[in-house]
């Protein structure tokens, strides 16, 4: 009928402008999260990596300063899970530090994670320096770069615990008594941190 063609054309800019928005829109999301490519997503995990040790090592730093060694521990137990956390927050990515002789429980390795920490071993027995690895798994895209025992201020929490503050050994047994994180010499391999991209 004539009103029923009337209505149709009065509906047809109103269906055209909803497509439009609903195209831009759709254009807009792709834009602002661009699928990153694997050298891109190694750079980006890198940059975040520094970024990462830079505030943690000003924040142990900072303890110790205000508190001494001891102090670096109790800060760390609480800074670095909640660094991890807000550094992951709201990304495609999630970022760990793990051990295989963890401190805290939680960082110890998963199966890839491990599998490099055994290649990097077998480097360094061999005078290879470890480097980054990045690798496309089921989980997702993984990125790990080596954490080594740099001097003497690691040494102060991580070294033998016989050349170590009486006070830091006390503190280590209270919070952490499966602590397994002692015993390295400067230029160790101390764990990695492990970036995991969504798929």
């Amino acid at each position: 009928s004539q009103s029923g063609r009337r209505a149709w054309l009065l509906t047809m800019p109103a269906l055209l402008l909803f497509l439009g928005i609903f195209a831009y829109c759709n254009q807009s999301n792709s834009d602002e999260a661009p699928s990153l490519t694997e050298d891109e997503m190694r750079q980006r995990s890198l940059e975040v990596f520094a970024s990462f040790q830079e505030k943690l090592k000003g924040e142990l730093l900072s303890a110790i300063q205000a508190g001494g060694p001891a102090n670096a521990i109790e800060v760390c137990k609480t800074v670095s899970p909640e660094m991890e956390a807000s550094t992951s927050a709201d990304q495609p990515y999630k970022l760990v530090r793990i051990s295989d002789k963890p401190r805290n429980p939680e960082h110890a390795p998963d199966e890839f994670e491990a599998e490099i920490l055994q290649l990097w071993e077998a480097q360094q027995a061999n005078g290879q320096q470890p480097g980054v690895v990045s690798q496309a798994t089921d989980a997702g895209f993984r990125v790990m770069k080596p954490i080594m025992i740099e001097g003497a201020l690691c040494l102060q929490c991580h070294g033998n615990p016989a050349e170590m503050d009486p006070a830091v050994t006390a503190k280590l047994n209270e919070m952490y008594p499966e602590d397994q994180a002692t015993g390295y010499a400067v230029g160790d391999l101390r764990g990695a941190f492990s970036m995991t991209w969504q798929k």
